[in-house]
């Protein structure tokens, strides 16, 4: 579980220190211990050696670190690939969005309402990705080079449950309505009477007077190309990967990018901004609809066309762009002579966690006494959701007061 308890993992920490002054935070400082560097262990690696490792180096977010570098495997070696094995593929890519943007919402949200987590329902979901592989894919071998699907009948049924579950525990049976949402309006009537722990926080954020928590003007990370994206990073590797901007400003890539343009978010948009209700009705949103769109790629598992792969960036370099849970993953391949020469990977908390981004500039904007800072910073870093265990450090400027 990601959360603030101090204790640094294999996959590194992020140090949040914030100064007080009065009521309000007057500084920011972010470190990240995670372990940038990692990638180096990949080189020398031919690239079916390189799909056996990734994975155990990199397990936050496994399936779409795996499909990502499959990804950039595929376009250096032009390897092609059948309708039907992409998406497989995909339907385990979004199936891991599902758990990871649930884990929140049913271990974290329940938390602050001082209620009991949905464990068991989370269990559900933590099963679910080992029974997908194995339905989809023969001995479960979802993302070495030569895997390919073989699915079962048993998938649609498979998907149904776990859309129960996720409208039982996360919506309260009310995941349909949710994807009629289109308003304020909708929302508010939603949060009103729906009995969920996410409605409840919602009404508890309106009712504080929170709504815009956070609200501030870091842009969305908008559509890269492949092609100048891969030369930026190979310019400045280390610095472009530990502290990315693009354009030389800051940017976002969380759960917001995908859903901004809904109805259903750009409505509250209007009125909060970026701030910290349009971060959780976008995570709802999200949600209520990964069922539908898993379900929608099981009608292409007996396809077997033959896709090309993706085009590298030039010979032996390839860049892949893979929608995670909390953003934006992308993964950048220097084949050489067969062998890894250089391997990168720039992951959604890089950007949202940069020194001067989106968490950062929140935080400056949260106000109030001791405690309510104390919930609000936890608030909204949670709602930005970083990928590793965070610690929070206050520092008191009794000077100025």
């Amino acid at each position: 579980m990601v959360g603030e308890r101090g204790v640094v993992t294999p996959a590194g920490r992020i140090d949040i220190h914030l100064t007080v002054t009065g009521e309000s935070i007057s500084g920011v400082r972010l470190a990240s211990s995670r372990p940038i560097a990692a990638t180096q262990i990949l080189h020398g690696l031919s690239a079916r050696e390189l799909l056996h490792t990734l994975p155990v180096l990199f397990s936050v977010c496994g399936n779409a670190q795996a499909y990502a570098a499959r990804q950039v495997c595929r376009a250096v070696l032009d390897h092609p690939e059948t309708i039907a094995s992409e998406s497989a593929r995909q339907i385990l890519v979004l199936a891991e969005c599902m758990r990871e943007l649930a884990w929140r919402i049913l271990l974290d949200w329940p938390e602050v309402l001082a209620e009991k987590a949905e464990k068991a329902a989370m269990a559900t979901l933590l099963r679910s990705d080992d029974q997908l592989k194995r339905i989809l894919f023969k001995d479960g071998d979802a993302f070495s080079l030569s895997s390919t699907a073989n699915a079962s009948g048993d998938i649609v049924e498979l998907l149904d449950d776990l859309r129960y579950t996720l409208d039982k525990a996360v919506f309260a049976g009310s995941l349909a309505t949710v994807l009629q949402i289109a308003s304020l309006d909708d929302w508010k009537d939603w949060w009103r009477y729906c009995q969920a722990p996410a409605a409840r926080l919602m009404r508890e954020i309106v009712d504080f007077g929170w709504a815009d928590l956070g609200r501030n003007s870091v842009e969305l990370l908008p559509p890269l190309p492949a092609a100048k994206l891969a030369t930026e990073i190979g310019e400045a590797p280390s610095e472009f990967c530990r502290a990315p901007q693009w354009q030389a400003r800051c940017r976002e890539t969380t759960v917001l990018n995908r859903q901004s343009a809904s109805p259903a978010i750009a409505g509250l948009s209007q009125h909060y901004g970026n701030g910290l209700l349009v971060r959780i009705a976008a995570r709802l949103r999200e949600l209520a609809e990964l069922p539908i769109r898993m379900l929608a790629l099981t009608q292409h598992l007996d396809d077997t066309s033959i896709i090309p792969p993706p085009f590298p960036v030039a010979d032996g370099l390839a860049l892949s762009q893979v929608v995670a849970a909390r953003g934006l993953l992308l993964h950048r391949l220097d084949l050489r002579q067969g062998r890894v020469y250089d391997y990168r990977i720039v992951a959604p908390t890089e950007w949202n966690f940069h020194p001067d981004g989106v968490v950062a500039q929140g935080l400056y904007r949260l106000h109030g006494d001791s405690e309510t800072l104390k919930r609000q910073a936890s608030l909204w870093i949670a709602a930005i959701d970083p990928c590793v265990e965070y610690r929070l450090e206050w520092d008191y400027d009794t000077d100025a007061c």
